[in-house]
């Protein structure tokens, strides 16, 4: 049963809010991994809207590839296929499709570590209400760790999208869904790392405080 409210599980409480919404934004951004049309038209993680063309075909992007919609029709394709097909070719959706295509596994590494680190931190906040505050100096510090690896993969492939080569080279591109929601699982894990840190501190202070009891006459007593 979970023991009584300490300042710091009061902290652990907000940190698990956070980490909720965190980790629902990581689950959208795994849309990007995904080759389904669907998935990559809810989720995309660039748009385009070609409107220089006669039928303003719209572009999804994702990891895996991306899907252009004109006139009600859907097709998609992936780097890899597109980067044999464009040989000699510098429109922009062959230029640096070769490249496009070998990020595609590390794009996708990074996004799947950061859901997973993010399920574990969120479990040891869950973990910390409901343990002696002796532990829950140990469960701070595992989060922290939990929380920076999860932290740093999350960045790692925004990161990733961002620097150029990725995403398409044109002027008239937007950052979508899976990007915005990778950045905003970032920024939550930012301030539940800032919390956990402060949480660590005051669950030391409170565990120097917890009595300790003695054998003996005086634990008779």
């Amino acid at each position: 049963m979970c023991t009584g409210c300490t300042a710091a599980k009061g902290i652990g409480a907000v940190q698990i809010v956070l980490m909720l919404i965190s980790l629902i934004c990581t689950c959208i951004s795994l849309g990007g991994t995904s080759d389904d049309a669907d998935t990559i038209k809810s989720v995309f993680w660039t748009y385009k809207w070609d409107c220089d063309s006669d039928f303003c075909p719209e572009y999804y992007q994702s990891f895996w590839g991306f899907c252009f919609k004109q006139s009600g029709t859907t097709a998609c394709q992936s780097y890899e296929d597109v980067k044999k097909l464009c040989v000699g070719q510098t429109t922009f959706l062959c230029k640096d499709a070769g490249l496009r295509a070998d990020r595609f596994e590390s794009l996708s590494a990074m996004i799947i570590l950061a859901f997973i680190f993010v399920i574990i931190h969120l479990v040891v906040i869950c973990i910390k209400l409901c343990v002696e505050k002796k532990v829950v100096v140990i469960l701070d510090g595992v989060g922290l760790a939990m929380g920076l690896l999860g932290w740093t993969f999350q960045v790692a492939c925004w990161a990733l999208a961002v620097e150029g080569g990725w995403k398409f080279d044109t002027d008239d591109i937007y950052w979508g869904v899976g990007f915005g929601a990778s950045v905003t699982a970032w920024i939550l894990q930012t301030i539940t790392l800032l919390l956990g840190c402060a949480s660590l501190a005051v669950a030391m202070g409170e565990a120097k405080d917890t009595p300790t009891f003695q054998g003996g006459e005086a634990g008779r007593a």
